[in-house]
C-alpha cells in the first residue's frame, strides 16, 4: 500500500485531549479559528503531520501552551503525540488526507526538507462500538 502522507500519521495534544481522543477518535471540528489564531478551512478539519514534522508541532503546541497561562513553561509531560496506522484508516477516506500549504510552510520553515502538515475531514481512530 503506497500512501503519499507515509505509514502513520501523528497528532499532537494535551493528555486531556488525548484521552478523548482515544475514546472517540479525531473528530474534526467546525471551529473557524484555531489555537494558533489562524484562520480555519470553512469544512470541518482536524490536521495531523508525517514523523518529520512531529519535533516542530511538539514545539509549536507547547508554546501556545506556554502562552495560555501556564505557569511554569510546559515539557513533555504537557504534551502527547498520538499516532494514527494509515494502513487501518479506509481507502475513500485516505485519498481525502489533503497537504495543509500553511501548516507545511510553517512546519518546514528554512529547511530544505518537506516537513508535510495534513488537513483530514474524517474520524480518525477511537473505540469502535457495534449494536449487538
Amino acid at each position: 500500500m503506497y500512501s503519499p502522507v507515509g505509514k502513520y500519521v501523528f497528532h499532537v495534544t494535551t493528555p486531556e485531549r488525548a484521552e478523548k481522543i482515544k475514546k472517540t477518535g479525531l473528530k474534526p471540528t467546525k471551529k473557524t479559528m484555531g489555537k494558533f489564531n489562524v484562520r480555519l478551512p470553512q469544512k470541518p478539519s482536524a490536521f495531523v503531520t508525517g514523523s518529520e514534522g512531529v519535533q516542530y508541532w511538539t514545539n509549536a503546541v507547547a508554546n501556545a501552551l506556554a502562552g495560555k497561562g501556564a505557569q511554569f513553561g510546559t515539557d513533555e509531560r504537557d504534551i502527547e503525540i498520538l499516532k494514527f496506522p494509515v494502513a487501518n484508516i479506509p481507502k475513500n477516506d485516505r485519498r481525502k488526507i489533503l497537504k495543509d500549504i500553511v501548516g507545511t510552510r510553517d512546519a518546514t520553515g528554512s529547511s530544505k526538507r518537506e516537513k508535510a502538515a495534513y488537513r483530514i475531514t474524517k474520524t480518525l481512530g477511537g473505540k469502535k462500538r457495534r449494536d449487538k
